[in-house]
């Protein structure tokens, strides 16, 4: 057990590896990228300070606006870069290309999620250090940020996943999947504190964006460990139950759903 364990995590190493080296054979076109992506990010915060600055920003600090967009670019930034593949699940599971991932004696989603890479993630990866670092410069906050980066890129991934595996039991869903997976990048860039009631509920639970920026904030903001520590707890409940959806909907995958998703 240990050994496979130990196979797939180096295999795993080299999938990444050479999915980010395809990625900056153009190095032009990889800084270039990497650079239009850090200032796109820097462009949304100046609606931020504007806000803060005609408003009398009560609930609100610059410092906390940074550390939100520095997590949720940085989470969203590294499960790119090592996670890009699960976003090209719905072309696999429609178009039958999954089977290439059959035939490996290796895990079938941690093949494919670690199969492509993203340029412009690295700015936002490099962004959302830069931000949180520009909030507050000390070692505990690089730890703290690296710690909530990596779950929130794996949270994030596991939920990509999880809508896309829905697809295996009706290709019908493709279009609410696709639009579902964007709610995380959508949401977790505005503070925790303007939403209320039903969708409030909705972001820790259906969306897990709590789990990915609020949290992780908070812990930046207060340094609550307990806080850090659900953090660590819910990322391994949402890797579990990401393989557990994916590996039910390949049973149905093996089935005659295939031949239909390739009509």
């Amino acid at each position: 057990m240990l050994t496979e364990v130990k196979n797939q995590f180096k295999v795993s190493l080299l999938s990444i590896k050479y999915s980010i080296l395809r990625s900056m054979i153009n190095k032009s076109s990889f800084l270039f990228s990497v650079l239009l992506m850090f200032i796109s990010n820097a462009s949304f915060l100046v609606q931020w300070i504007i806000i803060l600055s005609v408003s009398d920003g009560a609930d609100l600090s610059m410092k906390q606006i940074l550390f939100l967009w520095g997590i949720m670019a940085g989470a969203y930034g590294l499960s790119n870069i090592i996670f890009c593949g699960v976003h090209y699940l719905p072309q696999y599971i429609i178009s039958g290309k999954l089977d290439a991932y059959l035939v490996q004696p290796k895990s079938v989603l941690i093949s494919i999620a670690t199969s492509q890479t993203s340029m412009s993630a690295f700015g936002d990866l490099l962004y959302g250090y830069a931000v949180v670092l520009i909030a507050s410069p000390s070692v505990i906050t690089f730890l703290y940020a690296s710690l909530f980066i990596i779950t929130g890129a794996i949270i994030y991934a596991c939920f990509v996943t999880i809508m896309y595996s829905l697809l295996f039991f009706s290709i019908n869903f493709r279009d609410l999947v696709t639009t579902l997976t964007r709610i995380p990048t959508s949401f977790g860039t505005y503070p925790e504190n303007i939403f209320s009631g039903v969708l409030k509920v909705l972001l820790y639970t259906i969306f897990p964006i709590g789990f990915i920026v609020y949290l992780p904030v908070r812990v930046l903001l207060t340094n609550n460990i307990l806080i850090a520590l659900i953090v660590i707890l819910f990322t391994i409940f949402m890797v579990v139950f990401a393989f557990v959806m994916f590996n039910m909907g390949l049973k149905r995958y093996s089935s005659t759903n295939l031949m239909n998703a390739r009509v």
